[in-house]
């Protein structure tokens, strides 16, 4: 009995622990204190309270599942073996209070009250009434076949207060652990939306720190980029007139510095990532600048044609254009080896078109876009707005670009 109690009492509930408590007091005080009862009787009753505690040790005491009560319904898994379980247990202990109860002081009576709780416990309200009155009519039955029926009466209904506390009892200690158990279950599923969230915020933050990687990325490319082809192209130029020009090659160098300096200057602000120094200045103002210093450093005819007053543009859109424009002007210079470059801006109902040809040659491989038209591409498409590039019909190449002016 005492293995099984330490067996279980890890593992058990509460309700199993009362159980063996309660039966083993019945069964200690009925051996240490016999009554005078024919050894046929005494032997039956120690048998039956033996039994009590046997199927409370059994390996699965359907009583322990249940964590609020009426929980196991008919037709539930394992509703049957409780059934099985319940009726055995009133059976054992009907037996022991019939033969060794009767005309004697015992804690026999009072595993009553441990139906009473287990049955609560168990079923649901209606059979768990059913259950509790016929038990109860049955022990009333037995008091009065061994006593006057007023004394049976009175001894019977004496337990009835009992019973109505442990009803009481057992409903509130199960709903105490119906509500431990959801505050348990909320608990886990709090720390798993916390585990959640973590993950999820460690991936948006490898993700901003991606797409910053990718910004800087455009914002070296477009900007540095256009600086350094000049500049490549600068320094050709005044290699070929330092012998036989060198007032030329002196003022193409000059010119250089002047766009290594702005080289440098890009590249301190891409690090940091801001905007553009030009585009402090408004977009129309930016774009004159830059058309008009890339086609004197560069050599070639420039033109700029904007047609009316442009709207107000977010800094992003602002940027988009200023870096379309240089863009362009690059790829002119650098693959199409063009002479003169025409640059177009118009705002037409709710867009703004860039329009941007030059009288050069589309290298093969390029019509395509490189990682300039690439990120180009990439801007426009997070404005809602689309590029598109690629060789004429009457020579030259032509880069669009369409932007929303929402």
């Amino acid at each position: 009995m005492f293995a099984g109690i330490q067996r279980w009492s890890a593992r058990s509930s509460g309700t199993d622990l009362v159980a063996y408590v309660m039966i083993g007091a019945a069964l200690l005080q009925f051996t240490l204190f016999p009554p005078a009862l024919p050894a046929w009787r005494y032997w039956a009753t120690i048998a039956a309270l033996l039994g009590l505690v046997a199927i409370h040790a059994l390996p699965t005491p359907i009583h322990r599942e249940p964590t609020s009560p009426g929980v196991v319904q008919p037709g539930s898994p394992g509703f049957g073996r409780v059934t099985a379980f319940m009726v055995l247990h009133a059976v054992l202990y009907l037996i022991a209070f019939a033969l060794g109860a009767s005309g004697y002081f015992s804690f026999i009576p009072f595993l009553l009250f441990l139906l009473v709780g287990q049955a609560t416990w168990i079923f649901p309200p209606i059979r768990a009434a059913i259950f509790v009155v016929v038990l109860f009519v049955t022990t009333m039955v037995l008091i009065t076949m061994t006593n006057d029926l007023e004394t049976g009466l009175n001894n019977t209904f004496s337990l009835v207060p009992g019973i109505f506390f442990t009803v009481i009892f057992t409903l509130l200690a199960s709903r105490a652990v119906a509500q431990t158990a959801r505050v348990e279950g909320l608990l886990a599923e709090l720390r798993t939306t916390n585990a959640e969230l973590e993950i999820a915020r460690a991936r948006a933050r490898d993700l901003g720190v991606a797409d910053e990687r990718v910004r800087l990325a455009r914002e070296i490319h477009d900007g540095l980029g256009h600086h350094l082809t000049v500049l490549a192209i600068q320094l050709q130029a005044a290699e070929k007139l330092v012998a036989r020009d060198p007032e030329r090659a002196a003022s193409t160098i000059a010119v250089c510095r002047r766009e290594a300096q702005t080289a440098l200057e890009e590249v301190r602000r891409s690090v940091a990532a801001l905007r553009p120094a030009s585009l402090d200045a408004p977009l129309t103002e930016a774009i004159k600048t830059l058309v008009r210093d890339f086609g004197a450093g560069a050599g070639i005819v420039t033109q700029l044609r904007i047609d009316g007053t442009l709207p107000a543009l977010a800094p992003a859109a602002s940027t988009t254009l200023y870096r379309a424009v240089q863009e362009g002007l690059t790829n002119a210079q650098r693959h199409g080896a063009a002479s003169e470059i025409c640059v177009a801006l118009a705002s037409q109902c709710d867009t703004l078109h860039l329009h941007i040809t030059d009288n050069g040659h589309a290298v093969p491989g390029t019509t395509g876009g490189g990682h300039g038209l690439a990120g180009l591409r990439e801007r426009a498409s997070n404005l809602g707005g689309r590029v598109e590039a690629g060789p004429r019909a009457a020579g030259g190449y032509q880069l669009d670009v369409w932007l929303p002016l929402a």
